[in-house]
Order: C-alpha cells, then structure tokens, then sequence
C-alpha cells in the first residue's frame, strides 16, 4: 500500500509528464547514424608523443578538460593514455609523474574508428573492449578526434529531451519510508 507521501511525490510527478503524447521509441536507425553525426568536440584534442612524461601529458589533459590522450608518432596514432592508466598504474604504485614516460604506460596500438564508423559500431567496440574512449583516425591513420560514452549518451538524450530533461526534481521511490523487514 502507497503512503501519503508516495501519492504527494507522484501527483508532483504527473504535473512535469507532457500531455497526452504517444510514446517515443529509441529507433534502430539512431544508432546507425555515423559518428560524424554525433557533436564532438572539434576542440581539446590532446595528442602526446611516447616520450613526454605523464606529468607534462596530465597537466595539458587538466587543461583542456578531458580524460585521455592519443599517443601519436611521426603523425599516427600508437598509442592511448586515458586518466585511468595514470592513476592506476602511475598514482597507486607511487611512481614519480615526472620520470614516468606516457609510453610506459599507455595502451598501444588502440582500437580506432572513422567518423563514418555508426553509433552502433562505436557501442559494440566500447562495450566488448570496456573501452570508454575511441580514437577517431582518417585513412592515414592520423587522428582527427575522440568519441567518448559520455558522446553516445548526450546523443541518445538528443532523442528525447522531454523525456530526461522534465523530470520531476526527485525520483519517484516505491516502497521507501516504511518499516525494514529482516533487519
């Protein structure tokens, strides 16, 4: 049985729902869209070269906001170097930022897709690789960019505005505020 509190929070709930509308469906062809279809950022790519150190790397990533590096040589990509290798392999071991080399720890020759790779592809390849970053590269190999989850999310919310950005300043909880059983 509901509280009177549950009721409060839902009648709350049903003055942000839109009237009437029929139901969005996420489509197939959402995520069949090529990744150029995405709004990347054109700027704060960061690219590094395998000798630099993580110090010099991370405080031009603290820079420009972002989460990773492309590790880049003679104009190609080699390499990856994302803000959990530095803490993982270089905080937590308790190595020097200065004296550790970007190539000592970055992923090499990364997973990489084209701007005209699909939303889809981009999902499969972050899922199954536990990847959250990507690489873009041009036929040659040279970077030209990044697609993030944080990316693939933000364009799947593109898809229904109404549905994420109305919602009621709290969520709607069931069964919270009662007695605990089995405690």
């Amino acid at each position: 049985m509901l509280k009177f509190e549950h009721l409060e929070l839902e009648e709350e709930f049903r003055q942000y729902q839109p009237e009437a509308q029929a139901p969005k469906f996420l489509e197939a062809d959402t995520f069949k869209e090529p990744l150029k279809a995405l709004r990347l950022p054109t700027a704060g790519l960061v690219c590094a070269n395998e000798a630099e150190t993580v110090a010099e790397v991370a405080t031009r990533m603290s820079e420009n906001n972002v989460g990773c590096t492309i590790v880049v040589k003679n104009g190609r990509v080699t390499g990856i170097c994302t803000e959990q290798d530095i803490i993982w392999k270089v905080l937590c071991s308790g190595s020097d930022l200065k004296a550790v080399r970007i190539e000592e720890i970055m992923t090499p020759e990364p997973e990489c897709l084209q701007l005209d790779d699909t939303v889809a592809f981009a999902l499969h390849t972050m899922d199954a690789g536990g990847y959250r970053h990507i690489p873009l590269i041009n036929g040659n190999r040279e970077p030209v960019g990044i697609v993030s989850i944080r990316d693939i999310v933000e364009h799947i919310v593109e898809h229904f505005p109404e549905e994420v950005y109305n919602l009621p300043p709290k969520p709607l909880r069931r069964g919270w505020g009662g007695s605990r059983e089995g405690a």
